[in-house]
C-alpha cells in the first residue's frame, strides 16, 4: 500500500487521473497535488488558492485540473510541471464543487452564493449562471450528454437544469 503524504491539513478530495497513473488531491492547506503512482515519483504541486481547496476535477484527457476554493474562485491548471493556471472569477462566496463534462469542454461549479455556474473550459470563459437555489449549493453534475445539470444544496432541494435554456426542468 502506498501512502501519499504532503498536505499540511485535512484532504478534502482525492481522485484518479483518467489514465490511472496519478491521484490528484486537494486540501484545506490550499494546495493541490498530482501524485505519480510510479515508484519514487515526485508529485506536482499546484499553488495559487488563498483559501482551503474544497474540490478538484480532471478533464477526460487528463491534461487539465480544475479546483475550487473558499477563496470564491475556480482555477484551471495545466497538469504538468509548469502548473500554469487560469483563474475564473464569478462566484461571490466559497465554491464547493467542480466537474468537467464528458468531453472536457465545459465545467460546472456550485457555490455558497446559491448559484451554479457553467464555464467553457476551452476558452476559459464564463458561459452561464443557473440561479434558483435558496441556500448554499453543495454539488452540481452534468448529465452524460451534457444537456442537463443536476444540483443539490442546503435548501433541501435537487434541481435539474436545461443548459440550452438555462432554466429549471424540475
Amino acid at each position: 500500500m502506498k501512502v501519499l503524504q504532503g498536505h499540511k491539513e485535512k484532504v478534502s478530495n482525492a481522485i484518479f487521473h483518467p489514465s490511472l497513473k496519478q491521484v490528484i488531491s486537494c486540501s484545506n492547506d490550499g494546495l493541490i497535488f498530482a501524485w505519480g503512482l510510479r515508484p519514487n515519483a515526485r508529485p506536482n504541486k499546484f499553488i495559487g488558492h488563498t483559501g482551503p481547496v474544497c474540490d478538484v476535477a480532471v478533464n477526460p484527457q487528463g491534461s487539465l485540473i480544475a479546483s475550487v476554493s473558499r477563496d470564491s474562485t475556480v482555477k484551471v491548471w495545466n497538469n504538468n510541471a509548469s502548473a500554469q493556471c487560469t483563474t475564473l472569477k464569478g462566484h461571490s462566496a466559497p465554491v464547493k464543487s467542480i466537474e468537467f463534462n464528458q468531453d472536457g469542454s465545459l465545467l460546472v461549479s456550485a457555490s455558497d452564493d446559491k448559484q451554479v455556474k457553467v464555464w467553457d473550459s476551452n476558452k476559459m470563459k464564463f458561459k452561464q449562471t443557473l440561479a434558483g437555489h435558496q441556500n448554499w449549493v453543495r454539488s452540481a453534475q452534468f448529465s452524460l450528454d451534457s444537456r442537463m445539470v443536476a444540483s443539490g444544496g442546503d435548501d433541501r432541494t435537487v434541481r435539474l437544469w436545461d443548459l440550452n435554456s438555462a432554466k429549471q426542468i424540475h
